[in-house]
């Protein structure tokens, strides 16, 4: 790829040099857009930047409407590269004046679409609505088929944005049964994807099911992304789970986790496998120097000999000190440069191994919180069975609060303690619900702690009071209660305490074995493989002690301690 980049460079130097020695400004602007291009593809953005700006400038200066055009649209993609979105739309904004009084065509129809493009990053959706719709309309004039859906399908993703899902349907079914019809499995796939998507945002998870699998057939028959796979693999165990098939939605999330780690470890391979070209080629520079340097020093040997003949005695001897000296001064520079190679290869295999657990993480992560949506929606489904409709409907809705907080934090590695402690408390006001009058808990933080300024782990906690309340409280007869306490154990550590008056650890476990649930649950095995990855590398980590509660010698619950690193936000 190097090679071919470097000799495209050799061919836009030739190039340059002819525009400047035949006095040919459009052949220079014409140039100088290609260099910016070029500067692009390599990620040099300054540079690209200055060749576009030098090309629109020379295109303004001849009022060569077709160079001005091609010169705004270079220095439009060098802005948007380098995050300038307002003038990106600047520029955007003069192409489309420059050709306001022609008539309809692909290329007008383009400058439109790429408008368009700005405003949705803009966020700026009426705006990037009325440009797609122009486009859309002169692809239509011009009978320019293949662009219009293109741009529908942009229009689609736009109303999905908005939630204005019945006109993105009907976009997502117009693309979808013209890629269909005409043989583009491809762009059929993801219009489907698309359209899927939309269902399931309408919570019609029976309309989405079959088309989620229809574009995941499409995309085996083309060997397309698996990355793209593994996301319709996780929407159709979610569909499962919400419409209450557990069979299909654990195929699908069993499939969903062997793809993951299949992606994975194929990245890990290319990384390694880039790693070591890099290293190799590192290696036979280093080797290289080594011998034109040794090459030299036995040119400068030879011809020192010369004058040994020549010289003095004492002369010759103060020229072997000085030899010896700068031979042993060489050696050390030499070992030098070995143990800066070594450190810098064992810290591309630091980043290597973050890397691999990071996605480690975000896989365990991706499986915790549908786990957590079908054990809400199993309590759901329990009400409805036993014709408890309001009860269902309380739930349902309070249900839906607690997604939309989760759903809120789902992307982000840490949350505040404040948002934290809300969240706990409807997920607990959820449970409420579910054992009546007989379900009380209090979280509660000491005066001291600015709950705005600490941040934790996301899903830290709920897990291990999902656990107190499944293993020790659902058990127990009578009142149940769960308290959950944050203080500070030093200026570094903070301290969430879990108590609940269950029936402790030693009956739970007996009572699992009853029932013949001796092997561990998904959510604790993935409670404590979440805990290792997140204390992987840190020198300060998350502590976990449980006890049970002694009472007049009896057992009367359990205490979870989990000590965690305080970091403050910003």
């Amino acid at each position: 790829m190097n090679t071919q980049l470097d000799s495209v460079a050799d061919f836009l130097e030739e190039a340059l040099a002819i525009s400047l020695a035949l006095n040919s400004p459009v052949l220079e602007g014409r140039t100088r857009i290609k260099w910016a291009l070029y500067h692009r593809t390599k990620g040099e953005n300054p540079e690209a930047l200055e060749q576009a700006i030098l090309a629109q400038k020379m295109a303004d200066s001849l009022r060569d409407k077709p160079l001005r055009i091609l010169a705004n649209s270079a220095l439009l993609n060098s802005y948007l590269t380098t995050g300038d979105k307002e003038k990106a739309l600047e520029i955007g904004l003069k192409n489309l004046a420059l050709v306001a009084a022609d008539p309809p065509s692909s290329d007008k129809a383009r400058l439109h679409f790429d408008v368009g493009n700005i405003y949705v990053d803009l966020k700026a959706h009426t705006a990037a609505e009325k440009e797609y719709k122009k486009a859309i309309d002169m692809c239509q004039t011009i009978g320019f088929v293949p662009g219009e859906m293109l741009m529908k399908v942009k229009l689609g993703i736009l109303y999905r944005n908005m939630g204005v899902y019945d006109k993105a349907l009907k976009q997502f079914e117009i693309t979808s049964d013209y890629y269909g019809k005409n043989g583009q499995t491809t762009r059929e796939m993801a219009s489907l994807g698309h359209l899927a998507t939309v269902y399931s945002l309408k919570s019609e998870h029976k309309t989405s099911i079959p088309l989620y699998e229809k574009a995941i057939v499409l995309l085996d028959s083309t060997k397309g992304s698996l990355f793209y796979k593994n996301d319709l693999q996780q929407k159709l165990f979610i569909a499962y789970s919400i419409l209450g098939d557990a069979e299909k939605a654990w195929k699908w999330n069993d499939a969903y986790v062997n793809l993951k780690k299949q992606i994975e470890s194929e990245d890990r391979n290319k990384l390694t496998a880039a790693l070591k070209v890099e290293y190799e080629t590192e290696k036979l520079a280093q080797e290289k120097l080594l011998a034109q340097t040794q090459a030299t020093l036995a040119n400068n040997r030879a011809q020192a000999n010369r004058y040994y003949l020549i010289a003095a005695i004492g002369i010759g001897a103060s020229c072997l000190v000085i030899g010896l000296l700068l031979f042993y001064r060489f050696k050390n520079a030499e070992k030098i440069k070995r143990i800066a190679a070594d450190l810098k290869e064992s810290q591309r295999r630091l980043a290597l191994e973050k890397q691999y657990k990071d996605s480690e993480l975000k896989a365990l992560k991706a499986q915790m919180n549908p786990h957590f949506i079908f054990n809400v929606l199993n309590s759901i489904q329990d009400y409805i069975i036993s014709n408890k409709k309001n009860e269902a409907s309380d739930y349902l809705g309070q249900f839906a609060d607690v997604i939309r907080m989760y759903l809120k934090h789902s992307d982000a590695g840490s949350i505040s303690l404040a948002d934290e402690m809300e969240s706990l408390g409807m997920y607990l006001d959820l449970e409420a619900l579910r054992f009546e009058d007989n379900f009380n808990y209090r979280i509660h933080a000491e005066n001291s702690l600015d709950t705005l300024a600490i941040e934790i782990p996301t899903m830290l906690v709920q897990p291990y009071i999902e656990n107190a309340i499944k293993h020790g409280l659902a058990l127990k007869t009578g009142a149940k209660v769960i308290e959950v306490i944050f203080k500070t154990e030093n200026e570094e550590q903070l301290k969430c305490i879990i108590t609940d008056n269950g029936i402790g650890r030693e009956k739970a476990k007996i009572e699992k074995q009853k029932k013949g649930l001796g092997h561990t649950s998904f959510a604790h095995r993935a409670t404590e493989e979440r805990l290792a990855l997140l204390n992987y590398g840190k020198q300060r980590k998350i502590g976990v002690e449980l006890h049970d509660c002694i009472i007049k010698g009896k057992v009367s619950g359990t205490e979870v301690i989990l000590t965690i690193p305080i970091t403050n936000i910003g």
